[in-house]
């Protein structure tokens, strides 16, 4: 394949981001959008990296527009994002990339599950219709080499234009960095300087040796390694595996020039964006010249939840967090936002609200503030934390004996016996599909044919699935019983649920009390035996204890 130009972009700092607030941007000159009344040109870049380096920051500054989601935290970015801008008759395609991570990172840090890895695979999708790449370096990081997926990348795509993203605070060590990251090459040209001394001391120092111009002094199991895992897409080959193949490697030797730019402040990024202008083609746009990206609305504001909440809480949480637009309503001038984020565990849920409701709220004015800046309109965000299984965390439980499993017979016993605005999980049996839109309930659904917790929710039927097995060992020890004694076996299974910490003789007792009216004398009666006497006693003991009835 045909070799393009390479460039490298080195943007000095994209760090301090939390709390910080939303990002700016320089607007365009009347020259820069000004219509020649020429053929239309086009380009498609990819910017990609590291984790946590600036490429979101970086695609923001270049379609001018915070279409990507930013936080401090790395793995921010899941999924490629498609952003574009269109000046005069040039329209720059970018697309955003997640970092360049492993298999094993995705699923044991990040909780995703087997069979969805898709962040480890679109970094290289990105490339496939990639007319120029930009690759994102932070120069603040230990070490002077670009990353070994990113190389990877670069050699598997090397008839593509690429751009090395940078996060640097001395400047003086720009050239020096540069020279590395290039192996001393830009535009197939040795790079030049004045004769000048290094350190105190110091000694005359006009060239570097970095690395070989080819792979002609590598063994010939090194080559055949090579060979191998470059012919291999990046997503399938093991983090280890590139780790140890690019050790001895630095740099890339096919840059085409250098840019120097901050994503944070915009500062050298109109020379960057005019030179992918330069570099763009006679031909249609790929989409409309109004448009800045290709997400939905409703899905950068989830994203935007999602950044902020990476910020707020711990990664560990926030990585399993999956926000979700429940209401966009277009009130007048007002756009209302409600957001939903449903939680597993209480734990969770009081730790993403935090104490009066402080960490919620911060959430919800940094999402505000991105979604209006962004949509140039005024707007509210409101974000409500729920708690899925709020009821496995105590003892209670119900059941309850049913003919058939249709929407005519579930809907009036769950009007009768569930709180309005519970949550209800089913395992997807059909039969159940008739019941998704009953008023006032919110309803998940846990499709066992494809997994026994839903990825996305976190929904499962575990628990309830364990308590049917108990359910069914006495009637199996019985080799099965009579029809009218099942109901009874229920009670007893429920009572002795509710109260299993306890007494249960003496539970029973104060149970009876609670259900049955008896006369006075019948009380006096009842009073005077010890037995019951005491388990009164260690009932009015206990505080806020809750009888069934």
């Amino acid at each position: 394949m045909r070799r393009l130009r390479l460039s490298t972009v080195l943007v000095l700092s994209s760090r301090g981001l939390r709390g910080g607030p939303p990002q700016r941007f320089a607007p365009p000159t009347p020259d820069t959008i000004r219509k020649t009344g020429g053929a239309a040109k086009a380009l498609d870049v990819a910017v990609i990296g590291a984790p946590n380096v600036g490429k979101s920051l970086l695609t923001n500054q270049l379609v001018r527009a915070a279409v990507s989601a930013v936080s401090s935290k790395m793995d921010t970015t899941t999924k490629n994002v498609c952003a574009a801008i269109t000046e005069g008759d040039i329209q720059l395609v970018v697309v955003d990339s997640p970092g360049t991570i492993g298999i094993t990172h995705a699923r044991k840090v990040m909780g995703i599950s087997k069979g969805n890895e898709k962040i480890v695979a679109d970094p290289e999708e990105a490339l496939h219709r990639a007319e120029h790449v930009i690759v994102v370096q932070d120069a603040t990081a230990p070490g002077d080499y670009i990353h070994h997926r990113v190389l990877h990348l670069l050699h598997r795509h090397s008839h593509l234009p690429a751009s090395l993203v940078d996060l640097v605070t001395d400047r003086t060590e720009l050239l020096e960095l540069t020279r590395i990251l290039t192996k001393g090459r830009v535009a197939g040209k040795e790079i030049k300087t004045a004769q000048t001394t290094i350190g105190r001391l110091g000694r005359a120092a006009d060239t570097i040796s970095l690395h070989s111009d080819d792979m002609k002094g590598k063994g010939e199991e090194w080559q055949n390694k090579y060979r191998s895992i470059v012919d291999t897409p990046s997503a399938r080959v093991p983090y280890s595996e590139t780790r140890r193949l690019f050790a001895d490697e630095r740099g890339w030797g096919a840059f085409d020039a250098v840019f120097y730019a901050s994503a944070l402040s915009g500062e050298g990024v109109e020379p960057l964006r005019e030179h992918l202008k330069s570099l763009s083609t006679a031909r249609r746009w790929r989409l409309d010249e109004n448009a800045v990206t290709t997400k939905t609305p409703q899905s950068i504001c989830e994203e935007s939840v999602r950044a902020a909440l990476l910020d707020t809480v711990p990664t560990d949480i926030a990585y399993r967090l999956k926000p979700r637009v429940r209401e966009w309503l277009e009130d007048g001038e007002l756009l209302q936002i409600v957001v939903d984020i449903n939680c597993d565990k209480e734990r969770i849920a009081r730790n993403l609200t935090g104490k009066g409701g402080a960490k919620v709220t911060e959430v919800s004015r940094r999402v505000n503030d991105h979604m209006a800046t962004l949509f140039q309109r005024q707007l509210f965000v409101q974000i409500q934390v729920k708690c899925l299984h709020p009821a496995r965390d105590t003892t209670k439980m119900f059941c309850i004996i049913v003919e058939r499993r249709d929407k005519a017979t579930l809907e009036p016993l769950i009007q009768k016996y569930i709180a309005p605005k519970s949550t209800i999980i089913s395992d997807g049996w059909a039969a159940y599909t008739g019941i998704k839109d009953l008023e006032g309930d919110y309803y998940l659904v846990e499709n066992h044919s494809k997994h026994f917790k839903d990825p996305d929710t976190g929904a499962h039927t575990n628990s309830i699935e364990g308590e049917w097995m108990h359910l069914k060992a006495p009637q199996k020890a019985a080799n099965g019983r009579p029809r009218n004694t099942l109901e009874p076996s229920l009670f007893e299974h429920m009572f002795r649920r509710r109260f299993k910490e306890d007494d249960i003789f003496f539970a029973l007792l104060v149970f009876i009390t609670k259900i049955y009216d008896v006369t006075e004398k019948s009380k006096e009666d009842v009073a005077a035996c010890p037995v019951f006497t005491q388990a009164v006693q260690e009932e009015e003991e206990r505080e806020n204890r809750p009888i069934t009835e």
